[in-house]
């Protein structure tokens, strides 16, 4: 029926029905349930303007709700389209929808889309992006220097601000995507910068965030004191402005740190404060991953059955969200609990359920541990040739050096290395196990190693 519509008519009907829409919705609902709908009318109707724009609100609504397909795709049309247009909405808006469009890549784990859109999200915003060691080191210098310049009054102009907070995400993006890669100069600079540019803006809650990051970010790479001097202003800022969500940030990363120095009663404390706090004001996401630093916590420091439960509500509440990552995570962090209680099968029939989720993911911690655990689990239940499959997968995956060394993927390398060792010790005249026996287990050697050189620097 609709195919028989004249194509002047089917235009006029879309328009009508746009223009019906927004008269019936209040403004802030716009940037809601109706923005896709709004887009599909103005779209057909052949006002391509009105389209990009509600296609923009459509994928900044995805994206908080945590559709990161939808959003990438959503916002990827959105640029498309404005750019075929002439750009009508400016600089700012495209460099806006870069941003965005940066987290929403790294949510469906393509870190190198993440990368170029947030170096193209900062372009367009007028910042300047390295491409080079050197000039990563250049930017990290200048904006440690710029941290000793006192801070002038927030700037009057709302376009100031807004444009500065905007550099201040874009850096926290473009920082956590080189985090995840293990790159880490250009996240210290980014850390950086964007610390800056939010002590500019005004906005304490995105002052406390970037400075907890780059406070645990210092820690994994060994400036203790460093990373106790900002994780102890971020605390004391956030309370000082009533954040409470900037708190528990800081309090989680703070938990995240301790478990790179091994205090696993403090990382505890930390997390499950972090935990209440982020569950009391309804922040589920955030209440998930400081519940999994503590099951880190129970774990490591052998209290089995309090990490288990830790990882089993997280499962269930990330199950009942449909929040696929974090159901991952709760998948291992039980299975890993029942691979060390001996209970093989009830590991493996969850482990692999959850590598099988976090592969496609920007999550290597995560990855090693699951992938880790899964091996020795294979091993316990006699199937050595699997156990050998998955310990090599791993071995690949982080293979040239980027290596995610921090305290809670040490036991995924060690299970790697379990595996490779009693492969050599049951089958010592295959050809090539031996050596690879010996390779992976200097290769641990020099992670622990460099480990252990972070809890006492």
């Amino acid at each position: 029926m609709y195919a028989r519509v004249p194509a002047a008519r089917a235009r006029e009907l879309h328009r009508r029905a746009g223009l019906g829409i927004e008269r019936r919705v209040a403004l802030p609902e716009l940037s809601g349930e109706r923005s896709a709908e709004l887009a599909h009318h103005w779209e057909r109707a052949g006002e391509t303007a009105k389209a990009v724009h509600y296609l923009g609100l459509a994928g900044e609504r995805a994206l908080r709700s945590g559709a990161h397909n939808d959003a990438h795709r959503t916002l990827s049309r959105a640029l498309s389209e404005d750019a075929a247009i002439g750009r009508p909405g400016g600089a700012f808006r495209r460099a806006r929808w870069e941003r965005m469009l940066a987290v929403a890549s790294f949510g469906i784990g393509d870190l190198e889309g993440s990368i170029r859109h947030s170096a193209g999200a900062l372009r367009g915003l007028g910042e300047p992006v390295p491409r080079s060691a050197v000039g990563w080191t250049g930017l990290a210098l200048f904006e440690l220097g710029r941290m000793l310049w006192p801070v002038r009054a927030a700037p009057s102009s709302p376009a100031q601000r807004e444009r500065r907070f905007e550099v201040a995400q874009a850096c926290g993006q473009l920082a956590t995507t080189h985090f995840y890669n293990a790159d880490g100069l250009p996240t210290v600079a980014s850390l950086l910068r964007g610390l800056n540019r939010a002590r500019r803006t005004g906005d304490e809650a995105t002052i406390v965030e970037s400075m907890a990051r780059l406070a645990y970010v210092s820690g994994t790479l060994g400036l203790r004191g460093v990373a106790r001097s900002l994780f102890r202003r971020a605390h004391e800022r956030a309370v000082s402005v009533g954040d409470p969500r900037g708190n528990a940030l800081a309090l989680y990363l703070d938990g995240m740190y301790q478990e790179v120095l091994g205090e696993w009663e403090r990382c505890r404390e930390l997390a499950e404060k972090a935990h209440e706090t982020l569950r009391a004001i309804g922040d589920h996401p955030e209440a998930e991953t400081a519940l999994a630093i503590a099951s880190h916590g129970y774990f490591f420091a052998g209290h089995l059955e309090r990490a288990r439960e830790c990882g089993a509500t997280i499962l269930q509440a990330a199950e009942a969200r449909g929040h696929h990552h974090h159901v991952a995570w709760g998948l291992y962090l039980v299975g890993r609990c029942d691979a060390a209680r001996g209970e093989f099968d009830a590991a493996i029939a969850r482990l692999e359920p959850a590598r099988h989720i976090l592969a496609p993911l920007p999550d290597a911690i995560d990855i090693v541990i699951c992938e880790g655990w899964l091996a020795r689990a294979l091993l316990g239940a006699g199937r050595l040739d699997e156990a050998v499959t998955v310990a090599r997968a791993l071995g690949r995956r982080i293979a040239g050096g980027k290596r995610p060394a921090v305290a809670q993927g040490v036991d995924g390398y060690a299970g790697w290395a379990d595996v490779a060792l009693d492969h050599w010790k049951r089958m010592p005249g295959a050809p090539g196990v031996g050596g690879e026996a010996t390779g992976v287990a200097a290769s641990q050697l020099a992670l622990v190693t460099g480990w252990r050189a972070k809890r006492t620097s």
